[in-house]
């Protein structure tokens, strides 16, 4: 049985503790103290407070859900699965955004070639160089660039 948990607002250090006694209600001391593990490493390492969803594995098998709304939803929601060996970011929008802007900023180029060399089409440059200019810096603020694996247990062994 998987635990599927929803928190509308931001996600507190008490709400983490509070899915933690749910799991100890659910399956008793064994597998609550693994997870709990697993839980409090992920709140530690992790700085999201609003819109991710992240899956709680042992072994194979899912026990976890945890779904945090925010923001602008499926859009923008930050996915993670966590098992006792790392804690892995696997997020397809990174990519999307990515390509999304090049293809914005060489269409904002394009149009800027064609108005240039179109009688009349000089009115509408400054709105171009607006969108250029935006996809630019909307590209340099969002972090598609962040690491897939953002906490490896596996490196901590050794200490």
């Amino acid at each position: 049985m998987v635990l599927k948990e929803t928190i509308n607002n931001d996600i507190y250090p008490s709400d983490y503790t509070g899915l933690i006694k749910k799991c100890l209600r659910l399956w008793g001391h064994r597998i609550a103290n693994s997870l709990g593990v697993l839980i409090i490493e992920f709140r530690d390492n992790i700085n999201e407070k609003s819109n991710f969803k992240v899956k709680f594995y042992l072994g194979d098998k899912e026990y976890l859900v945890l779904k945090v709304k925010g923001g602008m939803g499926k859009l923008t929601r930050t996915k993670y699965l966590v098992n006792e060996d790392m804690i892995y970011r696997y997020d397809w929008r990174s990519n999307f955004w990515y390509r999304f802007f090049r293809i914005v900023n060489f269409s904002a180029k394009l149009a800027i070639f064609v108005c240039k060399t179109v009688p009349g089409g000089q009115l509408a440059l400054p709105c171009l160089y607006a969108i250029n200019a935006g996809t630019m810096v909307m590209k340099r603020m969002i972090k598609y660039d962040k690491p897939v694996i953002t906490w490896d247990k596996r490196k901590c062994i050794n200490y």
